[in-house]
């Protein structure tokens, strides 16, 4: 299941990488004698870009409470995602555009480019809003 969901992830069809990661819990499913695969913690770090992607932030911050904390602090591939949000919770959003080029994996880069889409809309929203407000 992994190597099929980066597989989809480096192709051009991601509607279907994002059906393939809202299912990823299932491929932590398995026998206790077996071991983690290698590439759970990108899985599980693209899971929580995708959320953050689609302004899920309830199910981002639901998906990241359920990691043990160890992992959280220490993958790389879970900190990308924290950091962007925490960042978006600032403001900071030049640091969120220059994450685009400090992305752990390649496949990546689909999902942060859509969070730079969801900002644009989010901001847009917010200034149409506070436009007619202000009328």
């Amino acid at each position: 299941m992994t190597t099929g969901e980066f597989i989809a992830a480096g192709s051009v069809q991601m509607r279907g990488v994002a059906q393939l990661l809202s299912i990823a819990p299932l491929s932590t499913i398995g026998s206790a004698s077996l071991p983690p695969s290698q590439n759970r913690d990108a899985l599980l770090g693209l899971q929580l870009l995708r959320l953050l992607s689609s302004n899920s932030i309830a199910a981002f911050h639901t998906a990241l409470e359920a990691l043990p904390a160890e992992l959280v602090q220490k993958s790389p591939f879970i900190q990308h995602p924290v950091n962007l949000e925490r960042w978006l919770m600032e403001g900071s959003y030049s640091k969120v555009w220059r994450a685009q080029r400090e992305a752990p994996r390649e496949e990546y880069n689909f999902f942060v480019e859509s969070l730079m889409g969801t900002i644009r809309c989010v901001s847009s929203d917010n200034v149409l809003v506070a436009a007619v407000q202000n009328d």
